[in-house]
């Protein structure tokens, strides 16, 4: 990903931006490959075991990670969400059989699981908002 490293020559650059453009004009989307400069193996190997470590913990460790209904943010345990309830029309579709961690800029009393939890997510967060504001560059 020319667009990320800091030796491509001005040359690479036009061409990351060109074959940007030309996904987002033809397809409205693309695969963006080559970001392992920035979204490291080793964040992503940090915050997955975090979240399996998370997920595999006793429903109550989880709940107290829980920051209100519909999983604004924090913890949301299977049946409490219903997304495609949001469909037009739809209010009694049933609910989600998922749960999720919803993990965002830190809010004041956000409960995480854990300071491990806590740094590999942050690290995370950091390294796709570097990714994000190198593709915003591009936009």
């Amino acid at each position: 990903a020319a667009f990320l490293r800091a030796d491509a020559t001005d040359a690479q650059r036009a061409d990351a931006a060109a074959a940007w453009d030309a996904a987002m004009r033809s397809a409205g989307l693309c695969v963006i490959t080559g970001v392992d400069s920035v979204l490291t193996k080793g964040t992503l190997e940090r915050c997955e075991a975090q979240a399996r470590a998370f997920f595999a913990s006793p429903a109550e460790q989880k709940v107290a990670c829980a920051a209100g209904r519909y999983g604004e943010r924090g913890y949301c345990a299977p049946g409490v969400e219903a997304v495609s309830r949001t469909a037009e029309g739809e209010p009694q579709r049933p609910a989600d059989a998922v749960e999720s961690f919803v993990f965002w800029a830190k809010a004041e009393g956000e409960r995480s699981p854990s300071a491990a939890f806590d740094s590999a997510l942050r690290a995370y967060w950091a390294e796709v908002e570097t990714l994000m504001h190198a593709l915003m560059r591009l936009s």
